[in-house]
């Protein structure tokens, strides 16, 4: 069952937190990456390799422009990536 978040004015499922969703997201980017070395992944983003160690685990969002380029390089779309349910 979904509700509309006041803060946000976004639609979230019950139950779920956005720190819930962070975390979700971020091992969907660490199963995308496989076997591909997080110093690789950083260089292709320009970040450091804590910055997609965060991303991995739900304590740092890209920005929209990180978001499409991860996008292209696991050929998935931003939206299967960063908002799937």
């Amino acid at each position: 069952m979904n509700n509309i978040n006041r803060r946000t004015g976004n639609y979230e499922e019950r139950g779920t937190t956005p720190q819930m969703r962070r975390i979700l997201t971020g091992a969907r980017l660490k199963n995308l990456r496989g076997d591909t070395p997080q110093y690789k992944v950083a260089e292709k983003l320009g970040v450091s390799v804590s910055c997609i160690s965060m991303y991995e685990n739900g304590r740092r969002v890209p920005s929209d422009e990180k978001k499409r380029i991860l996008a292209g390089m696991y050929s998935r779309s931003v939206e299967d990536i960063f908002f799937a349910d």
